[in-house]
C-alpha cells in the first residue's frame, strides 16, 4: 500500500511517495515506511489491539482502540495524549470512517499513514474473521 502527497504543478499534477505499509499475512504485524526509514510498527501483545511506533524524537506513539465494543482508533502519544482519532462509520455504505487530526500538525504525514494502514489492517482483519465464518457454517 503506498501513499502519495499530490501538488499542482505547472505542468499537471505531481506525486510525491509519502510512505508505504505491507501487511504479513501470518502474523499481525505491520511495516510501514515513511521517507526510507521503518518506523517499527509493533503490535503490543498476542492479544492487544494496540500497536505503537517510533515517532521519532516525540517519543512511541500508540494506535488503540477507542472503546471495547468499538471500531473506532485513537492516537495517543507517550504522556497519554490523544493525537488523533478514527472513527469508523461502521452503519455507512459510502463512507469507511473520518480522521480527526487533534494536533502535531508538523507530524501530519506521520499520523496519517500510520492511521490509514492501523485502519486497513483492522478492515482485512474483519474480512478475514467473516471469510472463516462463512466457511466453518454447516452446510
Amino acid at each position: 500500500m503506498s501513499f502519495y502527497r499530490s501538488y499542482p504543478s505547472p505542468n499537471g499534477e505531481l506525486s510525491v511517495l509519502i510512505g508505504t505499509a505491507s501487511f504479513h499475512h501470518f502474523s499481525s504485524g505491520i511495516d510501514v515506511e515513511m521517507a526510507n526509514v521503518d518506523i517499527g510498527m509493533k503490535k503490543e501483545g498476542l492479544v492487544s489491539n494496540t500497536y505503537s511506533f517510533s515517532a521519532g524524537h516525540q517519543g512511541r506513539w500508540q494506535w488503540q482502540r477507542d472503546g471495547a465494543l468499538t471500531s473506532n482508533l485513537k492516537l495517543v502519544d507517550s504522556r497519554g495524549y490523544i493525537i488523533a482519532r478514527f472513527n469508523n462509520a461502521s452503519w455507512s455504505v459510502k463512507k469507511q470512517g473520518t480522521f480527526d487530526i487533534l494536533g502535531m500538525m508538523d507530524q501530519l504525514d506521520l499520523i496519517m499513514v500510520s492511521g490509514l494502514a492501523r485502519v486497513e489492517y483492522q478492515r482485512r482483519s474483519a474480512s478475514t474473521r467473516n471469510g472463516a465464518v462463512l466457511a466453518s457454517a454447516p452446510h
